[in-house]
């Protein structure tokens, strides 16, 4: 599952490797998959999509966003990107491919379930925009100068944090957008 640490990476490798190619081709839901949520049909995200230059790549909490023009595309939990080269082998099943000019493309497949949503890029919320987006969006990002000491005790004097377990307050509700299960655990760990 993609969580904070995963989201810088993949965000630093897009715009190593894609920034700045034209998308030719758009296949959404190629293998359909019953846990893998759009923000639109999947026939729109070709509309979206295609002719447009994929701009740059930043982490939102767990999740990773990607502005192509006026568009973000948003990728949470399960989603798991590969770069492939010209010439590479496509998997037999994807929920997402971007096809670029030079024809590498970027693929997307689901593990157990993901969110692979495209929003128009002035969009700041919404009832159609992914709640945990929405919520990593307005919080400080964790490995960043705003999320610092005076921050993180806010959090944790807050009134609803004071009858919750260290793993409650720390990984759920979006407290802190992209800490979850997987980085809790080596918190835990090495405070032992």
């Amino acid at each position: 599952m993609i969580e904070a640490p995963e989201a810088r990476y993949l965000s630093e490798q897009l715009n190593h490797i894609i920034s700045g190619k034209t998308i030719t081709d758009v296949y959404t839901l190629y293998s359909p998959h019953k846990f893998a949520w759009l923000s639109g049909t999947p026939d729109e995200y070709a509309e979206w999509l295609t002719g447009k230059k994929v701009g740059s790549a930043r982490s939102q909490g767990g999740m990773v966003e990607l502005t192509i023009e006026d568009k973000v595309l948003v990728f949470t939990d399960g989603a798991n990107l590969s770069f492939l080269k010209a010439g590479s082998k496509l998997p037999a099943k994807h929920q997402l491919l971007l096809a670029f000019e030079d024809e590498s493309c970027l693929v997307v497949t689901v593990r157990m379930y993901a969110g692979i949503m495209c929003y128009d890029k002035t969009a700041t919320s919404g009832n159609n925009m992914h709640q945990y987006y929405s919520t990593a969006k307005t919080k400080p990002q964790v490995m960043t100068d705003e999320f610092g000491k005076d921050y993180f005790l806010e959090l944790i004097h807050a009134q609803n944090a004071q009858n919750k377990s260290a793993k409650a307050f720390l990984a759920t509700e979006q407290t802190i957008p992209g800490l979850g299960n997987g980085v809790l655990q080596d918190i835990l760990y090495h405070m032992h």
